[in-house]
């Protein structure tokens, strides 16, 4: 049974930032990326239970990570980011996503002022939320 629902942003126009990154993604990394989700649904307590979830702080508090990995030389580490606003309880919305290479910058560089530009509009009742697509 799902605790948790997955919803992407969508801003005017159509698009859903979060599914073009995913769809823009290797196989292996969409099927890794749709089983953290499906493991994350499933889990009560993100933020002492488990690795796969970061709330981010200072200048991007109220923005989450979802974590998984690619193992490999090198390993890759990809950050779907998003929020989980306080009206909709256990809802998490996908603004875009990002490949944060070990002590390296995020790909793409602006996908943290990204997200929080997507919140701010979804703030604003500018664009929407809907189901996940992918």
């Amino acid at each position: 049974m799902a605790l948790w629902k997955f919803v992407v942003y969508c801003p005017p126009g159509g698009s859903c930032p979060f599914e073009e990154w995913c769809l823009a993604q290797d196989e292996d990394v969409r099927a890794l990326c749709m089983i953290t989700l499906g493991f994350l649904e499933k889990e009560s307590d993100w933020h002492t239970r488990t690795n796969k979830f970061k709330p981010l702080w200072r200048a991007h508090r109220g923005l989450g990570e979802i974590r998984f990995l690619i193992p490999g030389a090198p390993v890759r580490r990809f950050r779907p980011l998003g929020i989980w606003p306080p009206r909709i309880q256990r809802e998490f919305v996908l603004l875009t996503g990002c490949e944060k290479p070990a002590r390296g910058q995020y790909v793409p560089a602006n996908a943290l002022e990204l997200a929080l530009h997507y919140r701010s509009l979804l703030a604003d009742g500018i664009g929407g939320v809907r189901g996940l697509r992918i």
